[in-house]
This record gives structure tokens, sequence and C-alpha cells, in this order.
């Protein structure tokens, strides 16, 4: 999986902080609600119980019985809905109204509160209230409030999930803007190694940002200079390396014609040291570096560059632009490669590729693993200690591919033995082909 991007981390923060708040403010305003609710219901039951027992003495004080008395009561709460419960202790009489009081509500002292359910699975909350000698229990519904708070509850969780989208929605607005500024840095930076002369930075818009392109564009001026400074060495070098070399390879051909064989080892090393030379130019030229462009034929480079005996599966043309100089020395340092390591080449193929040509040299040596495979191109790198060569051959050859606009790469041999490597270069802009008069392989 890969790493989230700084937006997606920062909606998840946000996220992650407003949720719980949001949870919090939600539960507390319910638990608020709730509260008020029931205080609200245990008021209204204790104001109609205060009224009931008012009006037991006004219809005493009118001249009505008590048992009369009571029965008015009892046929007002009838007439509101709520059960009742009047007790007087002189006389000692008990009237309820046509629903009887819940038993467990019956016996709740003088400004006691309590809930009950019926068996029909209503709720009542009864309240108790007591004057002198006379004491009423009045108990109303309260189904239909608590049907309205567990509704408030759904409303109130809808309410914060909206909350929650759009305060999602408002940090993708309100990060993307400053987060522009870091995305186009880093689509930037990917590019910097792309090009010898990157563009500058974008500046960006906050201070921070600003601030990191600058040190950026600082930090990569620096490596730039440094690069050329290095290539410019390497290539000054390599120059002025050139004309003794030249002339040392001269005075050793004239010995070596007279059978001095110490001159003969002597020249092989001038020859070794030149392939460096040339390793090196390449090497340290920039990527983009303009070379002499003409048609070459890499069939004909490598027929050349194949050693005697050696097969050589190629057309009559295959035709590319590019710098023929650079690419005999790459397939001469593929050929040289494969003398070295696996004691020559079985093989020399010239093939199409798709739109392009793919130029191979194909041995029987004991192989590489893929882990080795991969990392054969780069510089320095020796299959093995005390391996013959300087290590560049193969980092010459990609340089020059890659200059091209292909590839390099290495595989096992495909149709042959178990054993060996196929090590090629892909050119991808093949002009022209032509196999009618290929010559019989060597």
């Amino acid at each position: 999986m890969g790493a989230r991007t700084l937006e997606a981390a920062l909606r998840i923060r946000l996220l992650a902080s407003l949720a719980p708040l949001l949870l919090a403010v939600g539960l507390a305003l319910v638990a608020l609600m709730g509260r008020a609710l029931d205080a609200l219901e245990r008021s209204a039951a204790r104001a109609r119980a205060d009224a009931a027992l008012r009006m037991f003495d006004d219809e005493r004080a009118e001249g009505d019985a008590p048992e009369v008395a009571l029965r008015e009561v009892a046929a007002a709460a009838d007439a509101d809905r709520i059960r009742i419960l009047v007790r007087s202790a002189d006389p000692p009489l008990e009237r309820t109204g046509r629903r009887p009081m819940l038993p467990s509500l019956a016996s709740l002292p003088d400004g006691a509160c309590a809930s009950a359910d019926d068996p029909d699975g209503t709720s009542w909350l009864g309240c108790a209230r007591r004057s002198r000698s006379t004491t009423a229990v009045v108990a109303l519904g309260i189904t239909a409030a608590r049907a309205t708070l567990r509704a408030t509850v759904v409303a109130m969780a809808a309410v914060i999930l909206l909350a929650l989208v759009g305060a999602l929605l408002a940090a993708r607005v309100a990060v993307r803007r400053p987060l522009a500024d870091v995305t186009a840095l880093a689509a930037w930076s990917r590019g910097v190694g792309a090009t010898e002369a990157p563009p500058p930075p974008p500046p960006g818009a906050s201070a921070e940002t600003k601030q990191l392109s600058g040190a950026f564009a600082d930090v990569v001026t620096r490596l730039f200079d440094a690069l050329d400074r290095e290539r410019a060495s390497s290539a000054h070098v390599a120059h002025e390396l050139r004309t003794p070399l030249t002339s040392l390879r001269v005075e050793l051909e004239a010995l070596a014609v007279r059978g001095e064989d110490a001159a003969r080892r002597m020249l092989a090393d001038v020859e070794r040291l030149s392939d460096v030379i040339d390793a090196i130019l390449v090497l340290s030229a920039p990527r983009d570096a303009a070379g002499a462009r003409t048609t070459v034929n890499v069939a004909d480079v490598a027929r050349a560059c194949a050693p005697p005996g050696v097969r050589v599966e190629a057309p009559d043309e295959a035709l590319v632009e590019g710098d023929a100089r650079l690419l005999d020395l790459a397939v001469r340092n593929l050929v040289d490669n494969a003398r070295k390591h696996a004691d020559g080449a079985r093989l020399v193929r010239v093939a199409r590729e798709g739109a392009g040509v793919r130029v191979a040299v194909v041995d029987e040596g004991p192989g590489l693993s893929d882990a080795a495979r991969k990392k054969m191109f780069d510089r320095f790198w020796r299959g093995a200690a005390g391996a013959d060569g300087s290590g560049l051959g193969l980092a010459l050859v990609r340089a020059v591919d890659e200059r091209h606009g292909g590839r390099a790469e290495a595989r096992a041999p495909s149709g042959g033995p178990p054993r060996g490597l196929e090590v090629s270069i892909v050119l991808p802009r093949l002009v022209g082909w032509s196999d009618d008069d290929a010559p019989p392989g060597r």
C-alpha cells in the first residue's frame, strides 16, 4: 500500500479530532434534553397533584361530602386521561379514577416521583403530594415524550454525521490550496533528474513554501554545478590521456610486429586503458549531449564486432538514427563483456523489438541471479571480487543506449540452453529493415 498524501493525512487527523468532539456535544445535548424533559414531567405531575388537593379542599368547602368531593376529583382526572389516587385520613377514604393507580406508584411518599409501565407497555410518571390529612398521587403518561426524546437522539446523530461530512468537505477546500504548492514542488522534484538543466522550482504562495522552494533551488543548483565540474574534470583528464596513449600504441604496435611478447602484453593494457578512457568520456557527457547523428546499420555493426567463429543472426539492414561511433562502442563492450566473464559469445543477434531493434550478445557462461542482472549496468559493479575489467563497460552500454532513447537489459537466453546470459541494447526507433540478402551466419 502506498503512502497517504498529505491532504489525506490532514483530513483523517481532522476527522479524528472532530468526531469525538461532535459526539461528545451530541451526547451532552441529548442528556440535557432528557434531564430537562424529566424535570418538566415531574413538575407537571406535582402541579396536577397539587391541583387535585386544592379541588378536594374546594369541594369540601362548598359543603360536599368527602365521598362526593373525591368522586369529583377522580372525574376531573378521568377527563384529563391521567391516573389518580386520592387518599383521605379523616375520614379514611380512598378513590381512584377509571384507570387504577399502578401498584408501584400507589405508595409514593410525599414529594417523591417514580416511573412505571402498565401491562399495555405505556410508561407513566407518578408524583405524590400531601396536604394536611389528604394525599394525592398523580401519574402522567410519558410514552410520547420518550418517543420524542428517541427521535431527537436519531436526529442528533444525523446532524453529527452531516456535520462530519461538512467538516471533511470544508477541510478539503481549506487545505487543498495551501497544499497545491507542496504538490507542485513534489512534482518538480520528481522531474529534476530527468533533464540536464531543470527549471526553477515553483515559488509557492505561503512563506513556508517559498522558503522550501528556495532551499530546494539552492541545493539543486549546487548539485548540478558539482556534477558539471566532475564531468568537465573527467572529460579533461580523459582527453589529456588520449595523446600519450596514441603514441604508446604506435610504438608498441611496432615492437609487437618484431615479435616482442612484452610489447604485445603492454599493447593489450593500452587497449584496455583506451576503453576505460572511452567509457569515461561517454559517462561524463550529459545525457542529452548532441552527437553526430546519422543513419546507422546496426546489423553491419554487429557483424563487424562479432569475433571470428561466432554465429551472427542479423538482417541485411537494420537502420536506426544514432551516433555510429557510440553504437559501435556499445556493441563492442557487449562482446567484450562476454569474453571476460563467459569465455566469449556464442551468438550475436539483431532482431526486431516492436517499433525498434534489439542487439543482443548471448553467451554460455554461468549466468547471473535476478538481483545481479539488475545491478550489472551500474558503474563499477563487478560480478565477483577480482574479476577482470574496470566495471565501466556495461555502464557505458547503458549510457549509450539511454542517449539513443533505448534501454539496456540482461536476461536468460530464449530458446537456448539453461545456462548463459543474453545482454542486449534496445533501440526504439527503427527507420529501415531489410533481410532479403542476409548473409549466412558465421
